[in-house]
């Protein structure tokens, strides 16, 4: 190193230059380099790279997960409108015939097995009791027919006839009982009654409407 100011040959380090003596100002050192750390490990090795794991084992295979529907709910019954036929008075006047003639026959031949005279005057005393013994076969005939399976007495039943309530289910036998004896009220006065199946809208009588029936054709 030489001093600045005359040149002389300092010594390393020299504050001041034996030639001159001189002040000699020093240079400073320049700051060290810096020295890179060694990277680690971390950052030498890729994620993933080189490292060993055991193979993963597979897992038990997932349920099926079934969609439960939900239940549907019951739809109604489609009810269907019943279509009445209703039996007009001419029908059912042949129909009284048929049966007013079978039941001569049947009263003649209970009159007999009872001992009573089939023809008595009314003046009679036993008149009554007559009278009395063919009311309760009319109502028996009429009662059973009308009530049971056939719904209809054999005048109704030639004529292809039922007789039934409202809904044109078959009726009870007291059902037929007041139909029967509301007759009574029908022939009072004069037959109104009867001659009421014409004009109404369902054919009725006053016995069948007292008594709440139909009398239907079933042929058509």
């Amino acid at each position: 190193m030489n001093c600045p100011h005359c040149g002389h040959s300092l010594a390393e380090g020299a504050a001041f230059c034996a030639g001159c003596g001189r002040t000699v100002s020093v240079p400073a050192a320049p700051p060290p380099a810096p020295t890179a750390e060694p990277a680690s490990v971390a950052t030498l090795i890729e994620p993933g790279a080189g490292v060993w794991a055991p193979p993963s084992e597979p897992g038990p295979a997932p349920e099926p997960v079934l969609a439960v529907q939900p239940p549907t709910p019951p739809q109604p019954a489609v009810q269907i409108p019943r279509i009445f036929l209703y039996a007009g008075f001419w029908k059912r006047f042949v129909a009284f015939v048929i049966d007013f003639l079978t039941l001569g026959m049947a009263q003649y031949l209970v009159l007999i097995a009872l001992g009573l005279q089939v023809e008595i005057s009314p003046d009679d005393p036993r008149a009554p009791g007559r009278s009395f013994v063919v009311l309760i076969v009319w109502w028996i005939y009429y009662a059973v027919l009308e009530s049971s399976p056939l719904q209809a007495s054999l005048g109704k039943r030639a004529l292809d006839l039922a007789v039934t309530d409202l809904n044109g289910n078959r009726i009870s036998f007291w059902r037929a009982t007041a139909r029967f004896w509301c007759k009574v009220i029908s022939a009072i006065p004069l037959l109104v009654g009867f001659f009421m199946i014409p004009f109404t809208e369902k054919c009725q009588g006053l016995h069948d409407v007292l008594s709440g029936c139909l009398v239907l054709r079933r042929d058509d």
